[in-house]
């Protein structure tokens, strides 16, 4: 089976927002979704709070690879937008990358409640328990691959 496992901070309300729109623009739902304190609590090494992180055939993207592969796996016109971030020198993707995750508690706030998911694409939320059942090699963030 050929998905992907997108980590990202579950109390970041712009995250949550965002994971949304993955949701609703991938057509093929081939992106499966994971807060990073459960990703820690499944055995999932080197998670960070500020960094989201992407799972894909075996290799790790973080920060701004990790938008950019995104982007490329949902296809059509946000396809040509992630070759467009990949484009740009890493030094600068991630600072803009940094910048943001810097302050998205500032501009977009905090969850103040669990994300509820749609009864349609709910499977694609994945939990402690979830990835346990899924039986799924766990990635070491540590043991990376560049794109």
């Amino acid at each position: 089976m050929k998905f992907s496992v997108l980590f990202f901070d579950g109390d970041c309300l712009l995250c949550s927002r965002v994971v949304q729109w993955i949701i609703k623009n991938d057509t093929r739902g081939n992106i499966y979704f994971c807060t990073l304190e459960d990703g820690r609590n499944a055995g999932v090494d080197g998670l960070e709070n500020d960094t989201v992180i992407l799972w894909h055939l075996h290799k790790t993207y973080q920060k701004s690879k990790a938008v950019a592969q995104v982007l490329k796996l949902l296809g059509g016109f946000y396809r040509l937008v992630g070759y467009v971030i990949s484009f740009f020198p890493l030094i600068i993707s991630d600072k803009v990358y940094e910048f943001v995750a810097k302050n998205r508690y500032d501009w977009f706030g905090k969850k103040t409640n669990c994300l509820i998911p749609n009864p349609e694409w709910a499977y694609r939320i994945l939990s402690l328990e979830n990835i346990d059942n899924m039986n799924l090699e766990k990635p070491n963030i540590e043991n990376k691959d560049p794109l």
